[in-house]
């Protein structure tokens, strides 16, 4: 309680200051959901993408729009494998070399590896994973030359983060459903649409293989939102049944910013 009392404390004191504000240029700095296993990335055009859970951490400042540009926090650790046919694993740290995009708010970004820097680790399966505590500062904000903003940086990466990671850890259901859905939402095609047949089988191979550590309540929820994008995704004016696993992806990770901000708060 003491820990928690010194963090709500020291927000208090930069809203006192007036550094936040809705108007502020920056938007608002993101935590990325630690994976509970790698996302598989596709090769295109030279760099390998995947989408990834993402929330906020400063409801006082504006919602990115899509395509602003964002850099991994000092703390965050992301690791790309390549596995090979033999099953030998390769891996690298590439949070330094990445690219960052928000795509729908706060609630997803892309995130682009050079296809080169894969191609290193040899020929196989390549994966991107997300460490514990990652967060993501908007490419503006980490190019100020401001100690406000630095301070603001290191507050919202460091104790804000770790309120945030013990958040999530008491929201399961939408932490957890959210991954199975983000899961399928990088196993479907990006342009394309699919029979429901060939839905079917990527539910069966991007989700009901990948249950070990999922609660019945978070396959339930992740179930249902398959069920309703099987039946018509059109019903939310979608393109394709990506797009309406991403809007339900995305209704998850809302639910999961809005305990952040009450935790931030000292709400229970």
């Amino acid at each position: 309680m003491r820990f928690k009392a010194i963090q709500v404390g020291a927000l208090s004191l930069f809203m006192a200051a007036g550094i936040y504000t809705p108007a502020a240029a920056s938007p608002q700095i993101l935590g990325l959901l630690a994976s509970a296993e790698p996302a598989k990335l596709t090769c295109s055009s030279g760099v390998c993408t995947a989408e990834f859970s993402s929330f906020c951490l400063q409801q006082h400042r504006k919602t990115p729009t899509q395509g602003t540009a964002y850099v991994p926090s000092d703390q965050t650790r992301l690791t790309v494998s390549v596995t090979d046919a033999t099953g030998a694993v390769r891996t690298l740290p590439v949070a330094d070399k990445v690219s960052v995009r928000s795509l729908r708010g706060y609630t997803t970004v892309q995130i682009s590896v050079p296809a080169g820097l894969v191609a290193s680790l040899g020929k196989g399966n390549a994966t991107l994973s997300v460490a514990p505590h990652a967060s993501l500062v908007p490419a503006a904000m980490a190019g100020a030359d401001d100690p406000r903003l630095r301070q603001e940086i290191a507050l919202y990466t460091g104790p804000m983060r770790r309120v945030a990671s013990a958040s999530n850890e008491r929201e399961p259901v939408n932490v957890q459903a959210a991954r199975l859905m983000n899961k399928m939402v990088n196993d479907l095609p990006a342009n394309s649409d699919l029979s429901q047949a060939e839905r079917d089988a990527v539910w069966e191979q991007s989700v009901k293989k990948h249950t070990d550590h999922v609660s019945t309540p978070a396959l339930a929820k992740a179930a249902t939102a398959f069920r309703n994008c099987r039946g018509d995704y059109n019903r939310y004016g979608l393109n394709g049944m990506r797009a309406c696993m991403g809007h339900e992806h995305d209704r998850s990770m809302i639910d999961v910013t809005r305990k952040v901000w009450q935790d931030q708060k000292g709400g229970s």
